[in-house]
């Protein structure tokens, strides 16, 4: 899908980490139309009560954070710690890599650096951040920086 879809009944559907039975529905992407484009599809796994009729949609097992659920499938389980972790490295096809990954080897770092932003400490993680995506964004025209180091 290469634009957002919005699904008005997902908005009222339980997105968890349920056990496999617990789960009544499941999306997915249909294709639909001549043109056979692609549309975020809500559909029934078993039979739904209209008395008691609860939509739950359960996470695969493999999405195991709340961000990853989110950048994954759009939605998220509520009830978590607002937390999210965010894995920076230097490219290997980067002209200047050595160079950087002497930089955070000097500063006892590894050749992936990760983050983890909590709600309430956002400012302090996006300082420490910005300084190593100051060195991951050097180039040819500010490798002169990397020579005094």
């Amino acid at each position: 899908v290469n634009a957002l879809a919005l699904v008005p009944l997902a908005d009222d559907a339980r997105f968890e980490a349920l056990p496999a039975h617990a789960a009544n529905a499941a999306m997915g992407v249909a294709r639909v139309g001549w043109r056979r484009e692609p549309h975020a599809c809500l559909r029934s796994t078993s039979a739904l009560d209209s008395a008691r009729a609860e939509v739950r949609v359960r996470f695969p097992a493999a999405a195991e954070s709340a961000a990853e659920r989110l950048l994954l499938y759009g939605a998220a389980a509520g009830g978590g710690a607002a937390c999210a972790e965010l894995v920076f490295a230097v490219s290997r096809l980067d002209p200047f890599a050595d160079d950087k990954l002497d930089i955070l080897e000097r500063q006892r770092l590894g050749e992936e650096v990760a983050f983890r932003v909590f709600a309430d400490d956002v400012a302090q993680t996006a300082q420490d951040m910005m300084q190593l995506a100051r060195l991951i964004s050097i180039t040819a025209l500010d490798a002169f920086l990397l020579e005094a180091v």
